[in-house]
């Protein structure tokens, strides 16, 4: 049975059966359901009816009307347990059976409620949130569907986009203006709509994820429906909409994300002890602490190892507040990184003007009083994508680019006579991929004189005492670079998933280049 420590036994039930009915089910399939349809997914309606023999879709629904009643806290345990097995499958079905509370607000009859009950808890009845559009997002204020009365029907238009089991539903809860004049908090009223009254389901989306969750364009042109489909009051569709996501839609919505990491952490461990290591341990760094509250805060969050910067400090009050970072976080084996020496450039909320190379003659002092576990230290490495100016560095003929000074590995190789083995860190070494840097400025970026740490410097660096390297403005190089192709390419595209894919692509093929042919570091997880 699931494990949380202040459910009670029933509620550890449902959650375990729910879980249960998934893991046989489901999981089988996930695969095979993620590239259905040319790679858009599909959900699986086999698995849906699963759910529904067991009950499932009855969770929120009143006793009294045939449901399980459950209260949001046994629903977002369900959904934790559910997402651990397929977020998608389980956003989905959230959407497909919680709208009863919303259906009990219109004025549909007594009996017509117990049928639309009755339907949901047998999975026939798979209900669509429709308030999104185009040109609005979730901002309802900007949506543009409108319902006009008509003798006692009320005839929809519009069009809804991102709607949640769009192509699978065959209802429809529908946002439209009725009084525009009265403004959203009263000029907004929701309508519940039946597929068969004429609503068209436009083209589907393709998704980077969540892919057993179908998604697409919802299509109301001329639409009537009864008065008794009103939800609630008219005008007051906002109050009905924002108590549904603000209760239960943001309780249960969460425990998606948290079975989610769940599921990712569990995943992340069994691939590392399929690599060879015996004990899997997860990491979270803290990158230029500046302040012992910041490397506190982070430490008794979790982190497993911060980095206190003081490096900008005079170096007696540099020493002071590293150790007593050190103090503290070695109380939770946690492991500190510090600095010795000042680099130049940005990264962040870090800058500096100069560089201030790390003096051999006080790394001996500085890790012995400190207690730091490895050393930042600064041999000539800068922070951002502008580390050299073009008067400090000298043309390839070979390739026309600008070539910078050679790191100062004099430094290195004295700190490290100093204290052998002991764990040296470079920050600031990306080396600027002049690929990336023409792509970007091809495709109207400004990124002039961009210079940075030659590979093969990094790779003699690497083979030494240095344990780590830190290179992130590569990666926002190569994502920009792809970004900007892209609108280049496709200025018609607005949808982050797929212009985020090619820079998600990009940054993967640097990613592999780096730890191969740059830092060495290709399969030594079991080391």
């Amino acid at each position: 049975m699931v494990q949380y420590l202040h459910a009670t036994d029933e509620q550890k039930e449902y959650a375990d059966v729910a879980r249960t009915i998934l893991e046989k089910e489901l999981l089988p399939i996930i695969e095979q359901q993620e590239h259905a349809d040319e790679g858009r997914g599909a959900y699986p309606m086999e698995v849906h009816q699963k759910m529904a023999e067991a009950g499932f879709f009855g969770m929120n629904i009143p006793e009294e009307w045939g449901g399980l009643g459950l209260d949001v806290v046994t629903q977002a345990l369900i959904a934790e347990e559910m997402a651990k097995i397929d977020a998608g499958f389980t956003f989905s079905f959230y959407n497909a059976g919680t709208f009863f509370p919303m259906i009990l607000a219109s004025g549909l009859s007594k009996e017509e409620k117990q049928e639309w009950a009755d339907g949901i808890v047998a999975g026939e009845k798979i209900g669509c949130f429709c308030i999104t559009e185009s040109e609005a997002g979730s901002d309802v204020t900007a949506m543009k569907t409108k319902a006009v009365k008509d003798g006692d029907e009320w005839v929809i238009n519009g069009v809804k986009c991102f709607a949640s089991n769009g192509p699978i539903a065959n209802y429809f809860l529908v946002a439209a203006w009725t009084d525009r004049s009265a403004g959203a908090s009263k000029g907004i009223t929701f309508f519940l709509v039946e597929k068969d009254r004429g609503v068209e389901v436009g083209k589907k989306e393709t998704k980077m994820g969540l892919k057993l969750s179908e998604t697409s364009d919802v299509i109301f042109n001329d639409v009537r429906v009864p008065e008794d489909h009103v939800i609630g009051e008219i005008g007051k569709g906002l109050k009905y909409s924002l108590d549904l996501i603000s209760n239960e839609g943001r309780a249960v919505g969460m425990s998606f994300n948290l079975g989610l990491a769940e599921a990712a952490l569990d995943k992340a461990v069994e691939y590392a002890k399929e690599l060879g290591c015996a004990k899997p341990e997860i990491v979270l760094h803290l990158d230029h602490g500046d302040t012992f509250e910041t490397c506190k805060s982070c430490i008794d969050s979790g982190f497993s190892s911060v980095m206190i910067d003081g490096s900008h400090l005079p170096y007696e009050e540099n020493v002071a507040l590293t150790k007593k970072v050190v103090d503290y976080a070695h109380q939770f084996d946690v492991t500190v990184e510090g600095e010795l020496g000042v680099l130049a450039g940005v990264e962040d909320e870090v800058s500096s003007d100069h560089h201030t190379y790390t003096d051999p003659e006080e790394v001996i002092d500085f890790a012995t009083r400190t207690g730091c576990d490895s050393l930042a230290i600064s041999i000539g490495t800068s922070h951002g994508a502008y580390k050299f100016t073009p008067e400090q560095c000298h043309i390839d003929p070979a390739t026309g680019r600008m070539v910078p000074p050679p790191l100062a590995f004099e430094v290195l190789d004295a700190v490290m006579e100093k204290l052998p083995g002991f764990p040296i860190v470079l920050h600031g070494s990306s080396s600027v991929p002049q690929e990336e840097v023409e792509t970007i400025n091809k495709y109207g970026g400004a990124l002039k004189a961009a210079i940075g740490i030659p590979e093969e410097e990094l790779r003699k660096a690497a083979k030494s005492a240095v344990c780590k390297i830190n290179i992130d403005s590569d990666s926002r190089l190569a994502m920009t670079a792809a970004i900007r192709q892209t609108f280049a390419e496709k200025p018609a595209e607005f949808d982050p998933r797929k212009y985020l894919g090619p820079a998600r692509d990009n940054m993967e093929k640097l990613y592999k280049h780096k730890i191969i042919n740059v830092l060495g570091s290709d399969n030594k997880l079991a080391e």
